[in-house]
């Protein structure tokens, strides 16, 4: 199990104005600053997770980021369903709290058929979102099955990003997670503070 300290995780979400779809909170790097996140950092640099990327990506080298998300109710982590990449890619997402249908679980898409998946509108102009019709049509059409996460705190889900995935809306209760990302062109998002999570959370 990996526990991120309370005080460690709320102020990293805290001390960022990422956000994702208005309801997903996210810092990235917090292993670049491990006197204030050791165990982000210690997360980063597990050595049997840095092996296990090793040897799905077959590298010899890899770089990692450490990232905090909080989604709140009402939101969902990554904004519906997509891949992060088209490349194989690797990434391990630890649940902090206990997950449950409504609780926004991870999910992903399987045996689907890549050659027939319908790009959604993107602003960014990204070939990597799909629309719940475009779901549907895989599973009730080309026969693919979604999988949903359920587990409680302290699970860790290893996933290629470049599959298709989502984090299920987030219905009754918020999920906070710890994330490694291996290999990311992300740059760290190390910024001001904001309090409306704090005000919003306190209601």
């Amino acid at each position: 199990k990996v526990k991120l300290g309370g005080e460690d995780f709320w102020g990293a979400v805290n001390d960022c104005r990422q956000v994702v779809n208005g309801r997903d909170y996210r810092r990235l790097g917090l292993n670049e600053l491990p006197d204030e996140y050791p165990v982000a950092a210690t997360f980063a640099n597990d050595s049997f997770l840095i092996a296990v990327a090793l040897a799905f990506l077959n590298k010899a080298n890899i770089s990692v980021k450490a990232q905090a998300g909080l989604t709140l109710v009402g939101g969902n982590s990554g904004a519906g369903w997509h891949k992060d990449t088209i490349h194989r890619g690797f990434k391990a997402l630890v649940y902090l709290n206990d997950v449950s249908d409504a609780g926004g679980p991870f999910e992903f898409l399987a045996n689907y058929s890549d050659a027939h998946l319908r790009h959604a509108f993107d602003k960014k102009g990204r070939n990597t979102r799909y629309s719940q019709q475009s779901i549907d049509e895989q599973v009730e059409v080309f026969g693919a099955q979604t999988r949903t996460i359920h587990a409680p705190a302290g699970s860790m889900v290893l996933f290629d990003i470049s599959n298709v995935h989502r984090g299920a809306p987030c219905q009754k209760r918020m999920r906070s997670a710890l994330t490694l990302y291996v290999d990311t062109p992300l740059k760290s998002a190390l910024c001001a503070p904001m309090q409306h999570v704090y005000q919003e959370l306190d209601t």
